[in-house]
């Protein structure tokens, strides 16, 4: 199942329900209680997602590390990007790179960690995506190279996933890290907005 943090009192719930609005009886539409209809031809902020008062856009899911949460998530953060006006190759890069790094968390660390914690956020110009699991071994620093790619032997069934996401990363003049936390670790991109 994935979740997305409660509202705090400070912050009013900006999600809106994805989908049309059910029919009233009135003939207008009906708005379900707690939703907030975006204007006309502005995307409804996806679940999860909110502005801060500092004018940061940051959206949040926790999920089980399951095969399942890869497509679901990749969803989420298209919904996000998309209501944020984030398109084209960066959108693109930014979807390839979150499938990979929750496919990854899932497949690398789901035997050591009970939830996967993504955030992707836009602040200071900058989109900032990190996928946060409770394992702290970090991926291998030579997976992380730009130069990997060319070293990985043609005939391994696994291993090209990381290193072509730095290269896109790269390419999109943004950065890969990962940061070690108090339970395990985050992989995190930084890439400029256009």
């Amino acid at each position: 199942m994935l979740t997305a943090p409660a509202a705090t009192s400070a912050m009013p719930d900006t999600s809106a329900v994805p989908g049309p609005a059910p029919a009233s009886t009135s003939g207008t539409p009906a708005t379900p209680p707690g939703t907030r209809t975006p204007p006309s031809g502005t995307p409804a902020t996806p679940p999860g997602a909110r502005v801060t008062p500092s004018g940061t856009r940051v959206a949040h899911w926790t999920t089980p590390p399951t095969a399942a949460c890869v497509p679901l998530i990749r969803t989420r953060v298209g919904s996000a990007l998309a209501a944020w006006g984030i398109s084209g190759e960066l959108r693109d890069t930014l979807l390839l790179t979150v499938a990979e790094l929750v496919g990854n968390a899932v497949r690398h660390t789901a035997a050591v960690t009970e939830r996967l914690h993504v955030t992707v956020a836009v602040v200071g110009g900058r989109v900032r995506l990190e996928v946060e699991d409770g394992d702290p071994t970090p991926p291998p620093a030579e997976l992380t190279a730009l130069t990997a790619l060319a070293e990985i032997d043609p005939e391994a069934e696994s291993g090209r996933g990381l290193p072509i996401v730095a290269l896109l990363v790269a390419e999109a003049c943004g950065r890969l890290s990962v940061h070690a936390r108090e339970f395990g670790k985050a992989v995190r991109v930084c890439v400029p907005v256009a």
